[in-house]
């Protein structure tokens, strides 16, 4: 399994992971992700910032995430608990999705691990994340994959303003 920064050409195949985790959070009454987002434009976007990354096998896309290394402005204004860690630089995950065909079967922890090794590189020690509260799939996967359930946020912008998010932090040892 090669984990690579994303390419214009892994859209499609993208496209699609994004389009099978919509229809499993539908199925599993998730209101993540129901309303347009994110749209092709938000993954073109993560590919042309250099933020997106895949995992594939045998030249098959099965996994996408965006790492930002940058500060999510939202995660200063989380309305209940409290960050791991304060005022270190850290890398957020967003977009985050494995082929509906392979759920379950660790790839989400292989794209964490992927942005682990980013962050070592670049000599970060914490990732952030959010997720929305009734998806349990997403916070197995993160729980399972090291991260600490920390607070909630509230989206301010875009198709899901107004709903909530619970935040997640995983400090990096070694």
């Amino acid at each position: 399994m090669i984990f690579r920064r994303a390419t214009q050409a892994d859209l499609p195949a993208m496209v699609e992971i994004v389009q099978q985790a919509q229809a499993f959070m539908r199925s599993q009454k998730v209101d993540q992700w129901q309303a347009g987002y994110p749209t092709q434009a938000d993954l073109e976007r993560d590919i042309q910032q250099g933020n997106s990354y895949v995992i594939e096998e045998e030249g098959q896309i099965l996994g996408l995430e965006a790492v930002v290394f940058a500060p999510e402005a939202l995660y200063d204004a989380m309305t209940e608990g409290e960050w791991l860690t304060k005022g270190e630089p850290y890398a957020v995950i967003h977009r985050g999705a494995v082929r509906g065909d392979r759920r379950g079967q660790g790839l989400f922890g292989a794209l964490v691990k992927g942005a682990e090794d980013l962050c070592r590189k670049r000599d970060i020690h914490t990732i952030r994340v959010d997720t929305h509260p009734d998806n349990q799939a997403m916070q197995r996967a993160l729980k399972k994959s090291g991260f600490v359930l920390c607070g909630r946020i509230m989206l301010t912008e875009g198709a899901e303003a107004g709903t909530p998010r619970i935040t997640l932090e995983k400090v990096l040892t070694d």
